[in-house]
């Protein structure tokens, strides 16, 4: 090897050499940076909990609107004097309530089928059905009307929940509550809408309505 040669290699291993120097410390310094934190979600999205409500607010509590007719299951008069002695009656319904929804004691409030005559009581419980001894409530005479209980052996042998309810008394219809408004089956209203009676007039509606 001739000594041209050799000086070319020289030349050539100290320039990567002195490439290699030039780029170390930029090297060390990147492996020494930290990790990027992950990227913040948009508002409203997916990742993480909603955004609270405006001035923290919380969802409004919950009660139950329900129909009743009196042809099928005797005066609602007879209900309200069963809860004066009785302390409290068993509702059963077909319907299976979400019992999560609520926040107990809440409002239930009743319209008489064809009527504009409302009574509202406390609702103390929803249990569901499997939450109780179906055998033992069927049986239960002391918290049902004579007539309820005759009912019941027909149309709620089956009953996906039972209502717990005291202190039935009758009121004038709630201002948010509409005339022709009747529940098929018993469905859920924001409990001050229940409770803001204000519409003293009484007649008759079309409707069809019915839970019990």
């Amino acid at each position: 090897m001739d000594n041209a040669v050799i000086v070319a290699l020289v030349t050539t291993c100290g320039t990567v050499l002195a490439a290699i120097i030039a780029i170390l410390p930029h090297l060390i310094r990147k492996r020494a940076d930290p990790p990027l934190p992950p990227p913040v979600p948009p508002p409203h999205s997916n990742h993480g909990p909603e955004p609270p409500r405006p001035n923290g607010s919380s969802p409004a509590p919950l009660g139950l609107f329900a129909s009743y007719n009196e042809a099928k299951n005797g005066p609602f008069q007879t209900v309200v004097d069963f809860c004066n002695t009785h302390e409290y009656i068993l509702w059963f319904e077909n319907a299976a309530i979400d019992t999560q929804k609520f926040s107990f004691p809440t409002t239930i409030l009743v319209k008489i089928t064809g009527e504009d005559r409302y009574y509202r009581g406390k609702l103390k419980c929803i249990k569901r059905a499997e939450e109780v001894d179906r055998a033992v409530l069927l049986a239960d005479c002391s918290h049902r009307p004579p007539k309820w209980i005759e009912v019941d052996k027909d149309d709620y042998p089956g009953f996906k929940s039972v209502l717990y309810v005291e202190a039935f008394k009758q009121v004038p219809r709630p201002v948010k509550i509409r005339k022709d408004e009747a529940p098929q089956r018993p469905y859920y209203k924001e409990e001050a809408d229940l409770k803001d009676s204000g519409v003293e007039g009484r007649g008759h509606s079309k409707e069809r309505g019915r839970s019990r």
